[in-house]
């Protein structure tokens, strides 16, 4: 789906507030210890137990007239239908299933010299916001918990112009997970994920990062029956930023049994 149109768009400034511990997303370093609250003293918090603040956009009466180009696209292969098909290839080829979804929006200056219908094009001058989002996901025995293996692969791009120059943030995801079922009452899951964060500023250096992070999450499950199941788990997370405030972060290490209980009645009990 492909739309166009023109409007105007607000030249944003923004402030943190704080907030409860675990309920906001970014954590405030005082670098210059002078005890006032520097918006380049903002990162975004490595730890939920440190996020004690809230980014909150300001009111602004200075509008930029802009054009807007926005271009989105979802495509589907679900192969289900060969799975009693007399060729192996196409049996092969029915265990799989696979999702892709892409957005594009990206607004420019209209400066009714020319209009641009291309999303994929902009000058640096004239750009005033982007949000790109693209991910694609693969299964094998999707839904089946045997052998079932899904891997997604997802990346954005988010850039936007403040009154103090652009803020452009990138991300990028893999995620694996394995689950599989053995004799009925041993379930087996497994899930690891590598990210990527990074984050430019056109005047603020402090604001030039990139935090990598690693997860590796292995879970087996003893199910009693329907309702009641033991779980043992183990969770290797490890986060590192690339930036010279930071040295390398420590891995977090958990390990824990948990024994949930569903009544019928959809309550449920959970024990750790």
């Amino acid at each position: 789906m492909f739309e166009t149109n023109a409007g105007r768009l607000p030249q944003q400034d923004f402030t943190y507030v704080e907030v409860e511990p675990g309920q906001g997303s970014f954590v405030w370093f005082d670098y210059n210890e002078n005890g006032i609250q520097e918006l380049e003293e903002f990162e975004i918090a490595q730890f939920q137990d440190l996020a004690t603040y809230v980014r909150v956009l300001l009111p602004n009466q200075v509008y930029i007239p802009t054009h807007q180009n926005k271009l989105s696209q979802s495509l589907t292969l679900n192969p289900i239908q060969w799975a009693n098909s007399t060729q192996a290839s196409k049996r092969f080829w029915s265990h799989f299933y696979n999702q892709t979804s892409f957005l594009i929006d990206r607004k420019d200056k209209n400066n009714s010299a020319s209009i641009r219908l291309n999303p994929f094009h902009s000058t640096s001058e004239d750009q005033l916001a982007l949000q790109s989002n693209f991910r694609n996901q693969l299964f094998y025995n999707r839904g089946k918990q045997h052998y079932t293996v899904s891997y997604s692969y997802s990346e954005s791009n988010a850039r936007n112009v403040l009154s103090f120059g652009y803020v452009e943030q990138e991300t990028f995801s893999h995620q694996l997970n394995f689950s599989h079922i053995i004799q009925e009452q041993w379930l087996l899951n497994l899930q690891t994920n590598l990210d990527k964060n990074k984050s430019a500023s056109e005047n603020f250096s402090s604001k030039n990062y990139q935090l990598n992070e690693t997860l590796l999450n292995p879970k087996l499950s003893y199910l009693l029956d329907d309702n009641k199941r033991f779980d043992v788990y183990y969770q290797h997370q490890k986060k590192g930023q690339c930036y010279w405030r930071f040295g390398a972060a420590h891995p977090r290490e958990i390990w824990g049994i948990v024994y949930a209980y569903t009544k019928p009645e959809s309550c449920h009990y959970r024990g750790v």
